[in-house]
């Protein structure tokens, strides 16, 4: 489980509290034309609505190729109330014609600002 907390610079001094239901998503072997899909949790600790994006970075295979509940990863994003849990589908996909071997890592950051 990762608490990310942040509060600096926020007008009105409400800050952003969630956790991801996981630190590791071990995604295994795959082969050209193959996926793998993983489900996490994020959950809003903070006293008010958060709004949610993510970030990739990493190898292409993952900055290109993985999305969030169906949606390309920097075109998703949520809304999730005070208290409130969201799961999420993560997956990735290798393209057909993938023409690299080996071990491919990637990171996946999620960020949230408060919201009304």
């Amino acid at each position: 489980e990762v608490v990310i907390e942040a509060g600096n610079g926020n007008p009105g001094g409400t800050s952003a509290s969630f956790t991801v239901s996981s630190a590791n998503l071990a995604l295994g072997s795959l082969k050209a034309g193959q996926s793998v899909e993983k489900q996490i949790t994020l959950t809003n600790a903070s006293t008010s609505a958060l709004h949610f994006e993510a970030n990739v970075n990493g190898d292409a295979l993952f900055t290109q190729n993985l999305k969030l509940n169906q949606i390309i990863w920097d075109s998703w994003q949520t809304r999730l109330g005070q208290g409130s849990t969201q799961p999420i589908a993560v997956k990735l996909s290798v393209p057909a014609t993938y023409p690299s071997v080996g071990a491919k890592n990637g990171t996946l950051i999620f960020w949230a600002v408060p919201t009304n």
